[in-house]
Order: C-alpha cells, then structure tokens, then sequence
C-alpha cells in the first residue's frame, strides 16, 4: 500500500508527492477485533471491525526533514462497520 502526501494542491494537480509511504506485505502482526453487534429496525444484525495493529513497518520516500523516516512503528486503529447483503438486499451476519 503506498499513501501519497503533497505540499499543496497545486503540487497534487501536478501529481508531484512530497512524500511516498510504502507499507508492504507484513507477517504476524495481530489483534483486529470482530464484534457482533444488533442491527436497529430495520436494519438486521452487522459485524464491528476494531483494528489495533502495531508495528507496522513502513518505508517513506521523500525529504527527512519535511516526511521523517521510516520505522516499524507504524499503527492502524478504528472501527469499521462491516454489513451483509444478498441479490440486493439487507441480510444479517455475524461471528462465532
């Protein structure tokens, strides 16, 4: 995954990054909740995603002193709502 930052929006029409961050492919990081959680009418029932990945390592392309370094620091949190739908329609899901 690479996330693309830029000085300004002038630099961003251009396609001009400041600073490139790559996240590549990463084994045994952990800890990404899955909640069941009730749908209210009437919507049916939805799983939470909760993310708390640490250690994330990262590479970033770009000035130091305007992007930093890389590390393996990097983190990922929040929550996403994940919902069911079949041929259109609402349905419910969950975890066990």
């Amino acid at each position: 995954m690479e996330v693309l930052a830029y000085q300004n929006q002038a630099k961003d029409n251009a396609g001009e990054p400041a600073c490139i961050a790559t996240v590549s492919a990463q084994n045994g990081l952990k800890s990404v909740g899955l909640v069941n959680k009730a749908g209210e009418p009437p919507q049916p029932p939805h799983i939470e995603l909760k993310p708390n990945v640490t250690n994330i390592a990262y590479e970033i392309d770009g000035s130091a002193a305007l992007c930093g370094t890389g590390g393996a620091n990097g983190t990922y949190t929040g929550n996403t709502t994940v919902k069911g739908t079949s041929e259109g329609g609402a349905i419910g899901i969950s975890v066990s």
